[in-house]
C-alpha cells in the first residue's frame, strides 16, 4: 500500500495485492480478496495493473472491481484464459480507495479463488496517527513589537512517523509574512538534541512557508524531536494586533497540525518618562532656564526614527526651530545620534541621525536650555505625551509642572515714633519687602485699602536700600498712581534676583493720619510676585502722652512706710502751651495733703525750673489737687514742644504706703491730649518680714544623734521693734531639749549686746522667742545674731532636713523655708594630708606623708580608718605594711594601731585598731608614714583623698593632698659670635647664612634665627622669627636695624629705634596704655619696650611668653668685640634668652642639643666651632632637628615700631 504508513483519514494512492494460486485459474474463474474494514470508496470498477509471474498482463482478467466496500473481485477473461498453478499474480490498484480507518485499526485480508476455496488470511496494515507531535514556535525577542525584525525564529516538532530521503517537513504561517523573499534559508538544526547540518536543506517556498527537505540517504526515525533555529531572511513584524499561527506537516505525517500559536504583534511605549524644569518654583509668566526630558527606549530606534514629546496645553517653546540640546544615552554624553528641534510651540522632536541606532533599554536624557517660552498663567497644569517611531503607544499624562503665582515675603509698612496721632503728618513712611521671584522690567506696588496716605498723585522722594545698601539707580521712578497707591518702577535692563531685600523710606507727599481707631491695611504686589500680600500697617490714635512711667524710692514698697521720692516720666505727642496742664492720677491716694509739691523738672534731659515753675509764687506750678492727683501747669509765655521728654522728681507731701497687696496704677494726660494714657504701672505694696534670715549649726557635720555645740540664728529687721516686741524662730523638727531659757550671746549691727532683749527662751521643743526688754527698741535694718549654746537636743536620724520660719511681732508676714541643716551619717572631720618635701616636684619620691583626721564616733578594737587616693601613691602589688608614727590627741601612740598600718593596693592606706584598744569619739589621730612610696606623677597632677572609718561610715571626699610641680629650670642664652650658654654648658657655633635655622622648638612655640657676617668673618644674629608649631604661622619677626650710624631721635618716644618688630595680623593689640602688648589666639603674648636709655641709643627688647617658656630678644651693640666706635654700631645685633622653661626634656632643636638636654645629632655637631673669645648675647630656641627655611619675608605681617 502507498503511501506508507497507513495514516488515519488519508486516501491511499495505491494498493498492491499479491497471491499465488495453488490450482490453475481458468476462464470465468474469480480471485476474491476481502478486507476486515471497508477499503473501497464505492462498488464498481477498480483500475489495476496486473503482472503474472512478473509479466504484465492486460488480457488475463476481464474485470477488477469492488463487489462491496470490503471485497475485491478479479474475473478471468473469456474466451479461454488461464493461469497455471504456482504463478504469482500481482494486482496494483490505483483508484476507488476509501480513506484509512481511525488510528489503530488492524486491517486483515483473506484470499480465495474459484478453485482454491480455502480462505487464506493475511495481515494488511494497522492505521497510524499521521500528524507531527509537539509542534511549537518561539521568537526572539519574545515580545513581538510591530515593525521590528526578530533576530531569530525557532520551530520545533517531534516526528510521529519516520522520515526518509526526499520527504519534507513544511511549516506555514496562516496570516503574516515571515520571510523577506523566496529561496534558501540557513537554519541551525538539532535532531534529538544534537546539532545536525546534513539531514535537511531549508528554504522558503513563499513568504509564509518554510520547507525542510530530507537529504539523499538520510532518514529520521519516528518520535524524533527536531528543532529549526532560523536567523536570516526574517521580515519585520506585522502591524500591532496581528496574531500569527502556524501549520506543521510532513510527508510521513501528512495531516496538518494547524493553529500552532506563534505570536501576537504589539505596539510598545517609552517607559520611565519624566520632565523636569529649572527653576522648580514654576512661577507664572517667568522664563525657565532649562527643561529636561528623560525616557527609556523599549524598542530599538533605527536611523530616522524619532522621539516626540508634546505638551498638552500651553506653548513651551518660543519658536518652531532647531535647538541644541545636550543628550546623554545610558548616562554617557552623546552629540552624534540625535538631531533635536521644536516642530511647533508645544512639540519637541529628537530624530535619530543616518546610520545611527539606539538599543532598547537605553535611557535617554535631553537637556534643553534655549528657545524656552515663558510659563503660562497661574494654575496651569502642564503634562506631556511621549511616543517614538518604534514605541508607538503614546505614554500620556507625564507630569510636568503646575504654574504658581508667588508673593513677596517679610512685608512691612511702618511709621516712625509711635504713637501715631490722628491728624498728624508723619515724618516718613517705610515699606519693606523681600522678592521671591526675580523681577525684570517690572513694578512693585504698595496700596492702602483703608485710607488715603498720599496728598497728591505725583512723584515721591524715597531713599531705597537693596540688601542693606543705598541704591539710586535700580528704579526709574517712585510715584503715586492714586492717593492710595505707591508704585516703584524698575529701570529697564535691571534685574532684582530672588531673595532681594528692599526698603523704601519715603519722606514727602504724605497725608495727615486718618481719624483715631483707623488701622491702615496694605496690599503688596509686584509684577513677578503677583499674589497680593495683605499687610497691617499702623493704627492712628487720639493724642495722648507716651512713654509714661512711675518710679518710687525706696523700691521696697512696704505697707505703712513713707516713700522718700516719686518720679514721673512722660513724652509729649502734642505741644503743651502756657496755662495748659499735665495731670497724673493715682488709683489710690499717694499725697499727704492738697498742697504745692517740691519737684525737680527736666525737659529732654536738661534741668528746667521755668517751664512749670516752682512753689506758690508760680502759676499754680506743681501741686496735688487731691490725695490722688498731681497737676503740673505750664507757666506764662512758656511752651513744652511736641515730642519732649519730661521728668518730674518730687520729694515732698508723700503719704504712707497702703496695706499689703495694694496695686497702685496711674493715668497720664495733658490738657492738649484727646485721651489719657491709662494703666501705667506704679507699684504693689508688700507685707514686711524679716530680711536675710539664716541658720547655722556647729559642728557643721550635723551627725545624727549627736548634740550640737551651738546654733546661730541671724536676721535683719524691716520694721522697728519696741519694748515687749518679739522675734519668733520656729524649727520644722524639735531642736530644743525642753521649754526653758536658752543661753544666747547677741550682736546688734555687729556689736555685742546684753541689754536689748529681756529673754531668749524655748517655748516648746521647736520654737525660740526673743523678747525686747522694757525701755529698749531696735531700729529698722538692724542685723541681729543669736549664738545659742545650751538646751540643745540631740539631732534627728540622718537624712532629715531642718528648716526654719522667722517672724517678728511687727511684721505682716513670716519668712518660711529658711535652710538650717540636714542630719548626716557620722563622718570623720578635720582631715588633712601633708607631703614632705613640700616642693612636690614631679617624678620625685616623697620622704613622708602625714594623714590627720578626727573621729566622730568611737572606733573600737578591730575598727579601721581607710584613706583612699585619687591617683597611685603606694609602691605595692599586694597588701604591704607601711611604717608610720601615730599620735592620738597630740600624743605619740604606739599601742592603739601598733604595726597594723598597711597599703592594701597602690591607692589605699588602712589603719586597724589593735585588740583591747579603741579610739574615742572626737579624737584627733595622725599617721606619719615614711616608706613604700611611688614617685610623684607629672606636673599639675593633683592628688586628693577620701577618709572613712568603720564607725564614721560617711566618706569625707575631696581632701586635697598635693599638686606635682615642675622643678626650676636653668635659663639658656645665645650671644655674640654666636655662642650659647646653659648653666656651665658653653658652645660656640656658626649658622648657615641667608636662611633661617630652627634653634628651639617647644610644644607651643618655634624660634628660628638667621645670622649676618661681620667684617672679620664672624657671625651675629640679625633676625629672630617666632612661629606657632601647629600651623607654621609667624607670630613675630624681629630684625636689628643696620643703619644705626645715621640714627636720629624720633619725636615719638615709644617708637623702636634699634630694631623692627613685625606681628601677625591675627594678633590683637592692647589698648593704651597697654598698646605695646600683642596677644595671639594660639596662646602667645608679646610685649616690647626699652631700657638702659643712655647717650643716644636705648637698648630695646621684645619678650614672648608661652606656656612652655619665655623668650627675650634684645638689641645689643658689638662694643665687646669692636670696642667703642662706629664698628660697634655697624655690627649691632640681637641677643636671645630663654627662661622659665617648663618640661624642658620635651624641647627639641639646635640649642637643647648644645645645652646637653638632648643627645647631639651629627647635623648639630657639624655646626660647632672651637671656642674662642666671643661676645655675649643670649638666645634660646628648640627642636631636635635643624630646620632650614628661606629667610622670612614680611608677607602677612604688620610692622610695629
Amino acid at each position: 500500500m502507498g503511501p506508507v504508513p497507513p495514516v488515519e483519514g488519508i486516501i491511499p494512492t495505491q494498493m498492491v495485492f499479491r497471491t499465488t494460486p495453488t490450482t490453475d485459474i481458468n476462464s470465468n474463474d474469480v480471485i476474491e480478496i476481502g478486507a476486515t474494514y471497508p477499503i473501497w470508496a464505492a462498488v464498481g470498477g477498480v483500475t489495476c495493473t496486473i503482472t503474472v509471474d512478473g509479466q504484465a498482463s492486460t488480457t488475463l482478467f476481464s474485470s477488477t472491481r469492488a463487489e462491496d466496500l470490503s471485497r475485491f473481485v478479479a474475473t478471468v477473461a473469456n474466451p479461454y484464459k488461464t493461469a497455471a498453478a504456482g504463478e504469482e499474480i500481482i494486482f496494483t490498484c490505483t483508484d476507488n480507495f476509501a480513506p484509512h480507518a481511525t488510528v489503530g485499526t488492524n486491517v486483515r485480508f483473506y484470499f480465495q479463488s474459484s478453485n482454491d476455496r480455502t480462505l487464506v488470511f493475511t495481515t494488511g496494515w494497522t492505521t497510524v496517527l499521521g500528524r507531527l507531535d509537539s509542534p511549537a514556535v518561539a521568537i526572539t525577542p519574545a515580545v513581538a513589537v510591530e515593525y521590528t525584525i526578530p533576530t531569530r525564529l525557532v520551530f520545533s516538532a517531534r516526528t510521529t512517523n519516520p522520515l526518509v530521503a526526499w520527504n519534507t517537513l513544511t511549516i506555514t504561517s496562516d496570516t503574516a509574512n515571515i520571510w523577506t523573499g523566496v529561496g534558501d534559508i540557513y537554519c541551525d538544526v538539532t535532531v534529538s538534541g544534537a546539532a545536525n547540518s546534513v539531514i535537511f536543506t531549508t528554504e522558503s517556498t513563499d513568504l509564509k512557508t518554510l520547507v525542510a527537505l530530507v537529504g539523499v540517504g538520510q532518514t529520521i526515525a519516528a518520535n524524533t524531536p527536531i528543532v529549526f533555529t532560523c536567523s536570516e531572511n526574517i521580515t519585520e513584524h506585522a502591524v500591532a494586533g496581528t496574531s500569527v499561527n502556524f501549520a506543521f506537516q510532513s510527508t510521513a505525517d501528512p495531516i496538518p497540525v494547524a493553529g500552532i500559536f506563534g505570536w501576537v504583534t504589539i505596539a510598545t511605549q517609552l517607559t520611565s518618562c519624566s520632565v523636569a524644569l529649572t527653576p522648580t518654583n514654576y512661577v507664572e509668566l517667568t522664563p525657565p532656564t532649562q527643561i529636561v526630558f528623560s525616557a527609556t527606549v523599549t524598542t530599538r530606534l533605527l536611523a530616522y526614527h524619532s522621539i516626540t514629546i508634546a505638551s498638552d496645553v500651553p506653548p513651551i517653546w518660543a519658536a518652531a526651530t532647531g535647538m541644541s540640546c545636550s543628550v546623554t544615552i545610558g548616562g554617557t554624553p552623546d552629540s552624534t545620534i540625535f538631531r533635536t528641534a521644536a516642530s511647533d510651540l508645544k512639540t519637541f522632536v529628537a530624530t535619530v541621525q543616518d546610520s545611527q541606532t539606539v538599543d532598547g533599554g537605553q535611557t535617554i536624557v535631553f537637556t534643553c536650555t534655549e528657545n524656552l517660552a515663558n510659563l503660562a498663567v497661574v494654575g496651569t497644569s502642564v503634562s506631556f505625551t511621549f511616543v517614538s517611531t518604534s514605541d508607538t503607544i503614546p505614554l500620556a499624562g507625564v507630569t510636568g509642572w503646575q504654574t504658581v503665582a508667588t508673593s513677596m515675603t517679610n512685608c512691612e509698612a511702618s511709621l516712625p515714633n509711635p504713637p501715631f496721632i490722628a491728624g498728624i503728618v508723619p515724618e516718613n513712611v517705610t515699606f519693606k519687602t523681600t522678592i521671591t521671584t526675580p523681577l525684570r522690567f517690572g513694578t512693585i506696588r504698595f496700596a492702602s485699602i483703608t485710607s488715603q496716605i498720599w496728598s497728591a498723585v505725583r512723584p515721591v522722594t524715597c531713599q531705597i536700600t537693596i540688601d542693606g545698601t543705598i541704591n539710586t539707580t535700580a528704579f526709574a521712578s517712585t510715584a503715586t498712581s492714586d492717593r492710595f497707591t505707591f508704585v516703584a518702577t524698575l529701570q529697564t535692563g535691571y534685574i532684582l534676583p530672588a531673595a532681594t531685600q528692599l526698603v523704601f523710606t519715603c519722606t514727602d507727599n504724605l497725608e495727615p493720619l486718618p481719624p483715631a481707631g483707623t488701622t491702615e491695611q496694605f496690599q503688596f504686589q509686584s509684577t513677578s510676585d503677583t499674589v497680593i500680600v495683605p499687610v497691617t500697617g499702623w493704627g492712628s490714635v487720639l493724642a495722648q502722652l507716651k512713654a509714661c512711667s512711675v518710679g518710687l524710692t525706696p523700691m521696697t514698697y512696704i505697707a505703712g512706710t513713707t516713700p522718700t521720692q516719686i518720679v514721673f516720666s512722660l513724652t509729649t505727642t502734642t505741644a503743651i502751651p502756657s496755662a495748659n496742664t499735665v495731670t497724673i492720677k493715682a488709683s489710690h491716694p499717694i499725697w499727704a495733703a492738697v498742697a504745692f509739691i517740691n519737684c525737680a523738672v527736666t525737659v529732654n534731659g536738661v534741668a528746667d525750673t521755668a517751664v512749670f515753675g516752682t512753689g506758690a509764687a508760680s502759676l499754680l506750678g506743681t501741686r496735688s489737687t487731691d490725695a490722688s492727683t498731681f497737676v503740673a501747669t505750664v507757666q506764662y509765655a512758656r511752651l513744652v514742644p511736641i515730642d519732649s521728654a519730661v521728668v518730674f522728681t518730687c520729694n515732698s507731701n508723700l503719704d504712707v504706703h497702703h496695706p499689703p497687696g495694694t496695686n497702685v496704677t496711674f493715668s497720664f494726660e495733658s490738657s492738649t491730649d484727646e485721651t489719657p494714657a491709662e494703666g501705667v504701672l506704679g507699684w504693689v505694696t508688700t507685707a514686711t518680714s524679716m530680711a536675710s534670715p539664716s541658720v547655722s549649726i556647729s559642728p557643721i557635720t550635723a551627725v545624727e544623734y549627736t548634740t550640737p555645740v551651738q546654733v546661730v540664728f541671724s536676721a535683719t529687721t524691716n520694721r522697728a521693734l519696741g519694748a515687749a516686741a518679739t522675734i519668733t524662730i520656729t524649727a520644722s523638727t524639735p531642736i530644743w531639749a525642753a521649754p526653758a531659757f536658752v543661753t544666747c550671746s547677741i550682736t546688734l549691727g555687729g556689736s555685742a549686746d546684753t541689754t536689748t532683749f529681756a529673754s531668749t527662751s524655748a517655748t516648746d521643743t521647736r520654737t525660740l522667742v526673743a523678747t525686747v526688754a522694757a525701755g529698749q527698741s531696735i531700729g529698722t535694718g538692724v542685723a541681729i545674731v543669736w549664738t545659742c549654746t545650751n538646751n540643745l537636743r540631740a539631732l534627728e536620724p540622718a537624712g532629715n532636713p531642718v528648716t526654719f520660719t522667722f517672724e517678728s511681732s511687727q511684721d505682716e508676714a513670716p519668712v518660711t523655708g529658711v535652710t538650717g541643716w540636714t542630719t548626716a551619717l557620722p563622718q570623720m572631720t578635720s582631715c588633712s594630708v601633708a607631703l614632705a618635701p613640700i616642693t612636690h616636684y614631679q617624678y620625685t619620691v616623697p620622704t613622708s606623708i602625714t594623714f590627720g583626721a578626727s573621729t566622730a564616733n568611737k572606733l573600737p578594737a578591730g575598727g579601721q580608718i581607710t584613706i583612699t587616693a585619687s591617683h597611685v601613691v603606694w609602691n605595692v602589688t599586694a597588701a604591704t605594711p607601711v611604717t608610720c608614727t601615730v599620735t592620738v590627741d597630740g600624743s605619740a601612740n604606739t599601742a592603739t594601731f601598733g604595726s597594723l598600718t598597711s597599703a592594701t593596693d597602690q591607692y589605699t592606706f588602712v589603719a586597724t585598731v589593735q585588740a583591747f584598744r579603741f579610739v574615742g569619739a572626737g579624737s584627733a589621730v595622725t599617721f606619719t608614714c615614711t616608706d613604700n612610696f611611688l614617685e610623684l606623677g607629672p606636673a599639675y597632677r593633683t592628688v586628693s583623698f577620701t577618709f572613712q572609718s568603720t564607725a564614721d561610715t560617711t566618706p569625707l571626699t575631696g581632701v586635697v593632698g598635693w599638686t606635682s610641680q615642675f622643678p626650676p629650670t636653668t635659663p639658656g642664652s645665645v650671644s655674640g659670635d654666636p655662642v650659647t650658654w646653659y648653666g656651665d654648658h658653653r658652645a660656640e657655633f656658626k649658622l648657615p647664612l641667608g636662611q633661617l635655622t630652627t634653634m628651639l622648638e617647644t610644644p607651643d612655640v618655634i624660634v628660628a634665627a638667621a645670622p649676618f657676617e661681620g667684617a672679620k668673618k664672624e657671625q651675629w644674629i640679625g633676625r629672630v622669627v617666632v612661629m606657632l608649631p601647629e600651623t607654621g604661622e609667624v607670630f613675630t619677626q624681629v630684625d636689628i636695624k643696620r643703619d644705626l650710624l645715621d640714627f636720629e631721635r624720633s619725636s615719638e618716644p615709644e617708637e623702636l629705634e634699634t630694631m623692627t618688630t613685625l606681628v601677625s595680623p591675627n594678633s590683637v593689640r592692647g589698648t593704651p596704655p597697654f598698646d605695646a602688648q600683642f596677644t595671639h589666639p594660639g596662646g602667645l603674648i608679646m610685649q616690647y619696650g626699652k631700657h638702659k636709655c643712655q647717650k643716644e641709643l636705648c637698648q630695646e627688647f621684645a619678650v614672648i611668653m608661652s606656656k612652655s617658656a619665655k623668650i627675650s630678644i634684645q638689641s645689643a651693640s658689638a662694643v665687646e668685640y669692636y670696642g667703642e666706635g662706629a664698628d660697634a654700631l655697624v655690627h649691632a645685633h640681637l641677643d636671645l634668652m630663654v627662661f622659665d622653661m617648663i618640661d624642658s626634656h620635651r624641647f627639641g632643636g639646635l640649642l637643647p642639643e648644645m645645652w646637653g638636654i638632648k643627645p647631639m645629632t651629627n647635623e648639630t655637631a657639624a655646626l660647632l666651632v672651637i671656642p674662642e673669645a666671643s661676645a655675649d648675647s643670649e638666645l634660646m630656641l628648640a627642636e631636635s632637628d635643624t630646620h632650614r627655611q628661606d629667610a622670612c619675608t614680611d608677607e602677612n605681617l604688620s610692622a610695629v615700631l
